[in-house]
């Protein structure tokens, strides 16, 4: 028999089905196959944490993952867990920027404390919660991933092709979640200008949001109509992504000034090699500031300042400055790639007791 180094079996709780959602849990059930780590999925809501709890034991589980607390965490201070039903639990915050400010740390910290949630799990790779910041829960490091296999390096003639993409044009592309809270307002906004040169050409792929369409249809229209944008309003294949971000030369992230967190189309971004830009504010501003993978837009997160900045952009060579940043971005790729992010996990399950660790046990 084949020795199995953790001990104990995860239930990961998930119960929300768009965005991301399925992609992570994916992920983490992927992470745990590489440990040889047993697990349990439900898809019980997450705001009653006592319920997941008792269908953790049920089903003779050491600890519980809540994939996704946003949302459902504001629900655990009304929620108090007993602790004779309480399991090791560590949860995924994704709007972690929450825990640097005092009076939501400290709200934060007290609905883990009456959840029994031991850590939350945070993509924020330079982790500003300081001693000073007391009031803050737990908090591990925890990489926005990607997945080598699921995003293969493509030349960017090929990817072309296979968009239908000129291959003479300056692409800046935005993926992902086509709406206000993504800031495609301020992009539609900054790319409907006169002033970019003849060779600018503007993609935007996945869903466009209904709201963005009744204020925004008849500039969509025009910018399509004028060869400055070109749509793919659908939903977008795992097996198609790379080829987006391959084709393109920029990957704009134009998020409003409330969105302070990590983002995965970055992280796709860094990963070909393709520098992003971005407003002042954040994570990925930081990480921008920091090692030198894309280019800041100074001033109001605003349509005007992204088109200035598109513009001055647009008009440079991709010359040795373009080079470097692809390195830098390739770089800090590889260090959420998804074989660091399963290593993370684990440590993390094993740290707040979820799993035990019986490699040291054996001599």
């Amino acid at each position: 028999m084949r020795f199995m180094p953790f001990k104990g079996k995860i239930l990961l709780c998930e119960d929300g089905t768009r965005g991301h959602r399925p992609t992570i849990l994916r992920y983490v059930c992927l992470a745990l196959e590489r440990y040889g780590v047993a697990y349990e999925i439900t898809c019980a809501s997450q705001e009653t944490p006592g319920a997941v709890y008792l269908i953790a034991r049920k089903l003779n589980c050491t600890g519980v993952h809540f994939l996704t607390v946003d949302g459902a965490i504001r629900k655990w201070m009304l929620n108090w867990v007993p602790r004779t039903i309480r399991l090791p639990a560590v949860g995924t915050y994704y709007l972690f920027s929450n825990v640097y400010n005092f009076y939501k740390g400290l709200g934060l910290k007290f609905a883990c404390l009456f959840s029994g949630v031991d850590a939350l799990l945070v993509s924020d790779e330079f982790m500003k919660k300081q001693e000073g910041l007391s009031a803050s829960p737990c908090l591990e490091f925890l990489p926005d991933p990607w997945l080598k296999t699921e995003f293969p390096e493509r030349s960017q003639e090929e990817s072309r092709a296979l968009l239908g993409l000129d291959s003479q044009m300056r692409v800046f592309l935005m993926f992902g979640e086509l709406s206000s809270r993504k800031g495609f307002d301020i992009f539609l906004e900054a790319i409907n200008s006169p002033e970019f040169p003849a060779h600018f050409m503007a993609v935007c792929a996945g869903r466009i949001d209904k709201n963005i369409i009744a204020r925004y249809g008849e500039i969509i229209t025009d910018l399509i109509r004028r060869g400055r944008l070109k749509c793919y309003d659908r939903f977008i294949e795992e097996s198609e992504i790379s080829d987006f971000f391959y084709a393109a030369d920029y990957v704009v992230c134009p998020y409003p000034k409330y969105f302070m967190v990590s983002s995965n189309t970055s992280t796709r971004a860094l990963a070909s090699g393709r520098p992003y830009i971005t407003f002042s504010h954040g994570v990925i501003a930081e990480t921008v500031r920091r090692l030198s993978c894309g280019y800041i837009v100074n001033g109001q997160a605003n349509g005007l300042s992204l088109k200035n900045a598109l513009v001055q952009i647009a008009n440079k060579d991709l010359d040795q400055e373009y080079e470097a940043m692809a390195v830098a971005g390739k770089l800090v790729a590889s260090s959420r790639e998804f074989s660091v992010y399963a290593e993370n996990l684990i440590s993390s399950y094993v740290k707040h007791g979820l799993i035990l660790d019986q490699s040291f046990d054996c001599i």
